[in-house]
């Protein structure tokens, strides 16, 4: 079964076109998580580079 916005689905019944658009919705989604890593990822080494900085700069 399948829920969207609450009510369920039995995948076998649904058209064609709406199993592509959820599988495109699916898609964003994983998009979507693996950019939130990346966006985590870059603000944590942008921290280490400016704490670098700081270090580096004369006193």
């Amino acid at each position: 079964m399948i829920t969207i916005d609450g009510i369920e689905y039995d995948p076998e019944q649904l058209s064609d076109d709406v199993k592509t658009q959820i599988l495109h919705v699916q898609f964003c989604d994983q998009e979507i998580t693996r950019l939130e890593f990346l966006l985590a990822t870059m603000k944590t080494a942008r921290t280490g580079y400016g704490k670098a900085v700081a270090e580096l700069l004369p006193q």
